[in-house]
């Protein structure tokens, strides 16, 4: 799913970027001078950053296209979450600081996983970035009536302490 332009646009574009992988960029000689990679993530070079729709679009498909093995259902979530939070929209990034609307930011609400399998639904609000989960088989739809879940009362963002000892 995109933003606009439409999806086949999203398609015919991410062909701009066909060379981004996670493979390091192989270093280059010229004479006598050998240019090597600064350090990791040398063949991401050209990923674009900014916030428009196609381009967070070809962010999405390249983390994507390199995501690992993983070996479990709660693993996939968690790097869904992260491949998800490269993209979010911070309070500020496309609205002027003095235009920033009181009731719904210009930002990303809501970054929510879905596990298919095992029918569970992950999110976490941009107020909250605990992550919440709704297990859908525990849920009757036949007789619960539709609700809104706002559980981001206070806007109190949860830290947890760590003593050293």
């Amino acid at each position: 799913m995109t933003n606009s332009p439409t999806y086949d646009w999203h398609l015919t574009n991410l062909r701009n970027y066909i060379k981004l992988t996670p493979k390091p960029s192989e270093p280059l000689s010229i004479e006598n001078f050998q240019l090597g990679p600064l350090g990791a993530g040398s063949g991401m070079v050209g990923m674009p950053g900014d916030f428009t729709p196609p381009l967070r679009f070809i962010r999405a498909a390249a983390l994507t296209a390199s995501v690992r093995p993983l070996s479990n259902a709660t693993d996939a979530v968690f790097e869904s979450f992260r491949i998800l939070d490269s993209f979010n929209i911070p309070l500020g990034a496309v609205v002027p600081r003095e235009q920033i609307p009181k009731d719904i930011e210009s930002a990303t609400q809501i970054t929510s996983v879905s596990d298919l399998g095992n029918k569970r639904y992950y999110y976490h609000t941009m107020n909250n970035r605990q992550v919440r989960m709704l297990d859908l088989t525990k849920i009757d739809f036949e007789s619960v009536k539709q609700q809104v879940i706002d559980d981001d009362t206070g806007r109190e963002h949860m830290v947890r302490e760590i003593s050293v000892k």
